[in-house]
């Protein structure tokens, strides 16, 4: 029964760093439109995606102004 629970936790928590995984995008900012950001890639590829008030993200300041 242990193991049965712990491969079922296994298997979920698998999933749902895999789910985050595919949905992650990371570059630079082109374009901020309300609702849309197009992003440049670090491969040098645009992503373009919506967004509403659900969308989480976070800003990497990386040098001081």
């Amino acid at each position: 029964m242990r193991r049965l629970f712990l491969g079922v936790v296994l298997l979920v928590l698998v999933t749902v760093v895999a789910h985050a995984a595919v949905n992650t995008v990371a570059g630079v900012d082109a374009r901020v439109e309300p609702g849309a950001i197009e992003v440049i890639t670090d491969h040098e590829e645009t992503d373009f995606m919506t967004t509403d008030s659900n969308t989480p993200y976070k800003k990497w300041i990386l040098e001081k102004p």
